[in-house]
C-alpha cells in the first residue's frame, strides 16, 4: 500500500512538471525551469535583453550609455560605476604621465617626477575652468560712444540687460542681442532688422556703425 502511494506522489509531481511549464521573460519561448539561460535568445534567466531607442544596439540593464551611439538610456544616477570609470581615467593619467615623465627624464638627463607633471595639469585644468566660469556670459550695464565735431561734444548710450538692449537717447531703438565668439549681433524689436558688430575679448568694448562703444565703469 505504502509503495503504490508513493508511484502515485511521484506520477502527480512529474504531471505537475509537464503542466507548469516555464518561459523565457525576453523573447517568451518556452525553456526548461532549470537551465540558466534561454536557447533561444542567450539572455539570463528573468533577465530582459534590451536595445537602445536611438541605434537599436543590444544594450543590459546596468548601463547608463548605448555603447553603440553614446545615447543616455536612463536618467538613474549610477554612482559606483561613476566611480570605477573615474578610476579608470585616473589610471589611465597616472599611466600616460609617468611614460611622460620618463621620456622627459631621458630627453634632459634630469629626473622628472610624474607628479610634477600632474600637478602642473591639474593647474592648468583649474585656470581654464575659472576662466570659462569668470567670462562673461552676456552684457550688462551701460556702452557709450563719444565723439566731438566742431569743438561740441555728443555720445550715444546702449544700455544692455540680459539679452535686450536699448539706446537711452531713443527708446523706440531697441530690440535683442547675441554674442558669438568676437561677433555682436543687434536685431530690432520686430526682429525683422539686424546689424553686426566686434567685440572683445573681456566683453569691455564693442565697434558698431564704425563707431567704438566703451562699458561705463562706475
Amino acid at each position: 500500500m505504502e509503495n503504490e502511494n508513493e508511484k502515485k506522489e511521484e506520477q502527480k509531481n512529474q504531471e505537475e512538471q509537464i503542466t507548469q511549464k516555464y518561459f523565457c521573460t525576453n523573447c517568451g519561448s518556452e525553456m526548461d525551469p532549470n537551465a540558466a539561460f534561454c536557447v533561444s535568445c542567450g539572455v539570463s534567466k528573468g533577465k530582459i535583453k534590451k536595445h537602445c531607442s536611438h541605434c537599436g544596439e543590444t544594450v543590459t540593464e546596468e548601463q547608463d550609455y548605448c555603447v553603440g551611439c553614446g545615447n543616455k538610456l536612463s536618467t538613474k544616477l549610477n554612482f559606483s560605476k561613476g566611480k570605477e570609470a573615474f578610476q579608470k581615467v585616473t589610471q589611465s593619467t597616472i599611466e600616460s604621465t609617468t611614460n611622460l615623465a620618463n621620456t622627459a627624464s631621458e630627453k634632459t638627463g634630469k629626473k622628472i617626477k610624474p607628479s610634477w607633471l600632474i600637478g602642473g595639469l591639474g593647474a592648468v585644468v583649474l585656470v581654464i575652468i575659472s576662466i570659462f566660469m569668470l567670462m562673461p556670459k552676456g552684457l550688462s550695464g551701460v556702452y557709450t560712444q563719444k565723439t566731438k565735431f566742431l569743438g561740441v561734444e555728443s555720445s550715444t548710450s546702449i544700455k544692455f540687460n540680459g539679452d535686450k538692449y536699448e539706446e537711452t537717447k531713443n527708446a523706440d531703438n531697441k530690440g535683442t542681442y547675441k554674442i558669438e565668439k568676437n561677433k555682436i549681433s543687434f536685431f530690432s524689436k520686430d526682429g525683422e532688422e539686424s546689424i553686426d558688430g566686434t567685440i572683445t575679448d573681456d566683453r569691455k568694448s564693442f565697434k558698431l556703425w564704425g563707431m567704438t562703444f566703451n562699458k561705463d565703469e562706475k
